[in-house]
């Protein structure tokens, strides 16, 4: 049963929250995060459909996606009209996923160590998969994921099996 007390609180409170909304107003959703987010999850689904367990990073990890202990940093660019391009801001991981979109998705499966060190990846050609792109190898390239797993690439422990030699 509620009281009347209990019930002028709860009154109370409603009114400061209300109070508060009016001077704080939310802020919309910056569109480019709304990207990014759709994206990522649209790479989650591809790599789970493929067969392997993707978990999510924990808030401000230097990368995306944990997949089966190999880190995934999801980057994402639209067509600006002379380029897709995307910043690379203090990532440590071992697969960059780089999805160039403009009406449809092209993705990049791309080993870490050819984008390390690197401020920015970008492709200026309207079709990624124009032959003179340096990326072309590692379009839709996801069987780069199962090499490095297979190898026993794993960012917290070592290879159970060392390859022989």
């Amino acid at each position: 049963m509620i009281t009347e007390l209990a019930l002028a609180n709860m009154h109370q409170r409603q009114q400061q929250f209300d109070k508060f909304r009016r001077r704080h107003p939310q802020r919309p959703l910056d569109p480019r995060r709304t990207f990014a987010r759709q994206i990522e999850r649209a790479v989650r689904e591809r790599i789970e459909a493929l067969g392997f367990t993707v978990t999510p990073a924990r808030h401000k990890s230097n990368y995306d996606l944990l997949v089966q202990g190999l880190r995934v940093e999801v980057k994402a660019a639209h067509w600006d009209g002379h380029r897709y391009q995307a910043q690379m801001r203090s990532n440590d991981a071992d697969v960059l996923v780089f999805c160039c979109m403009d009406g449809r998705a092209y993705h990049f499966v791309i080993p870490f160590e050819e984008v390390r060190g690197k401020t920015v990846v970008e492709i200026v050609r309207h079709d990624p998969r124009d032959i003179t792109s340096r990326w072309l190898r590692y379009y839709e390239a996801w069987d780069i994921l199962s090499d490095l797993i297979a190898a026993g690439r794993n960012a917290w422990q070592p290879a159970l099996i060392q390859p022989v030699a």
